[in-house]
């Protein structure tokens, strides 16, 4: 008939124009799959800086952890410096200002005999109490190892202490780190005393009872 030509025409038209929307689909799918190439990429790379981070992270802590216990490791031995040091000072607790070791003898019943040769003697750092206040610990650092164990021993023995109506207590001087550690042991020593067990503190910090 005379309307095919035109069928025809209209037909290429709708061909002609499906095949440029399946070339425009067809350039935007590659377009979408280079964006998804770059995509895939760029996630890669951020998975690879993450591990490194992850890798430096875990070293980082690694590192910190061996810092920490050789700071640990080195305060421990200037803590046992510091200890050794005093292994012949004395802490002398409860005489009232003013009044010196030359006490001690008559008060710890040493043999006459029994020569206390000091080094040095002072109160503890801190300033002069006041009327009324609780003294200054007092520090005595003998010359002789020996004649300071034999003070401690006395001390224990003839305990409780008292001079004048004060009551005197007499002990190993230590760093505060060691005195804090034993210190966690007063409530075992209170139990210890309460059931009649004799028990004993022992360099650095061991508890020992029978």
């Amino acid at each position: 008939s005379g309307d095919t030509p035109m069928d025809i025409k209209n037909i290429f038209n709708m061909l002609t124009t499906i095949n440029t929307s399946i070339t425009k689909i067809e350039g935007e799918m590659q377009d979408l799959s280079k964006m998804t190439s770059d995509l895939v990429g760029r996630l890669g790379v951020l998975e690879q800086r993450t591990s490194d981070l992850e890798d430096s992270s875990h070293e980082a802590r690694q590192d910190t952890n061996e810092l920490k216990a050789q700071i640990k490791e080195l305060y421990a031995k200037i803590n046992d410096q510091e200890n050794q040091a005093r292994q012949n000072n004395s802490r002398i607790l409860g005489f009232p200002e003013g009044i010196e070791e030359k006490e001690l003898p008559a008060l710890l019943n040493l043999p006459s005999e029994t020569h206390l040769e000091f080094e040095r003697v002072h109160h503890s750092l801190g300033p002069k109490p006041k009327e009324g206040q609780c003294p200054r610990a007092l520090i005595a650092k003998l010359l002789r190892f020996p004649i300071k164990e034999q003070i401690l021993r006395a001390a224990r023995e003839a305990s409780p202490l008292e001079w004048n109506g004060h009551k005197i207590m007499v002990f190993q001087d230590l760093s505060r780190d060691l005195q804090d550690h034993r210190r966690q042991f007063n409530p075992v020593k209170r139990i210890l005393r309460q059931r009649g067990i004799k028990y004993g503190l022992f360099y650095p910090a061991t508890l020992r009872f029978t």
